[in-house]
């Protein structure tokens, strides 16, 4: 069998040739890599390139730019003045606590409010307790006056009653040798009358009793609404004075916080001009010094 064909040579490629060709061409001492791929590789610490610049390294077309160049091409860092940042201190200051004064005068105002509402509460259920008073007042007057007109009545039915019984005495008197039919119409005319007295006693005692039942029922509800109303009263009247010391002590609070904010201005206002004076001191000297 024929042996197998072999490949053709491999060619080397165009930059391995220039390597190879400048390494071949550079002395001994100075073999290396070539310039273009000097910056991809770690540096070596040998006396030509800790001598060589950094311009040496790169190719022409990638060289480092001039001093003057990067000089002119690096931004410049504008630094506010310090009155103009003592100042926005200032006006951010004043703002956060002209903020929390409105804030503080807000709840000032609502508390303001809730003690006015609870005051028209209160004045509202002294009228109420007011009111009622009158009512059992006029209650207890008109139960007095029907008790004193049923006790009347009373007294004059049973001085009717005494006075019929008297007549009717005289008339048994009278018919009591009388026929005996006339006797017994007699009697039985008495029993009657006597039966329809007690009936109406009974029914003015049942009135009186019922009145003065009622009487003590009213009068116990009043008290009990008295009570009540007077509960609520102290209740009323010791929220109230709590709300106004609370009261009190944020609206001290307050001004004592304006006094700090007032304190707080005029520190930063004396260290700005402190601040600007000594920069002013300063800049003749910088400039005399250039």
């Amino acid at each position: 069998m024929p042996p197998p064909p072999q490949p053709p040579p491999r060619q080397p490629e165009a930059g391995h040739a220039a390597s190879t060709s400048t390494s071949a061409a550079l002395p001994h001492h100075v073999t290396g890599p070539p310039a273009f791929l000097a910056p991809l590789q770690q540096p070596q610490p040998t006396h030509l390139t800790a001598s060589t610049p950094t311009t040496v390294a790169l190719p022409h077309h990638i060289a480092a730019p001039s001093a003057s160049l990067a000089s002119s091409q690096q931004p410049q860092q504008q630094t506010p003045p310090p009155q103009q940042h003592s100042t926005v201190l200032t006006r951010l200051t004043r703002e956060w606590y002209e903020a929390e004064i409105q804030r503080r005068s807000g709840e000032r105002q609502q508390r303001e409010a809730e003690i006015k509402r609870r005051s028209g509460e209160r004045q509202q259920q002294v009228k109420e307790i007011q009111r009622l008073n009158e009512e059992g007042g006029r209650r207890k007057e008109a139960q007095q006056q029907q008790q004193q007109q049923l006790l009347v009545e009373m007294q004059r039915e049973q001085a009717r009653a005494t006075a019929e019984l008297q007549v009717l005495k005289a008339a048994v008197q009278q018919h009591i040798w009388s026929a005996p039919g006339k006797e017994l119409v007699a009697v039985k005319r008495v029993r009657d009358r006597v039966e329809g007295f007690k009936q109406r006693g009974e029914q003015q005692r049942n009135k009186a009793t019922a009145a003065s039942k009622e009487q003590r029922s009213t009068e116990q509800r009043l008290k009990t609404l008295i009570k009540r109303a007077d509960k609520m009263a102290e209740s009323l009247t010791s929220n109230a004075a709590a709300a106004a010391q609370a009261l009190t002590l944020k609206t001290a609070e307050l001004e004592q916080q304006q006094q700090q904010f007032r304190e707080l201005e005029e520190r930063a206002k004396a260290a700005a001009t402190q601040q600007l004076s000594l920069q002013l001191l300063l800049q003749p000297r910088s400039s005399s010094v250039c």
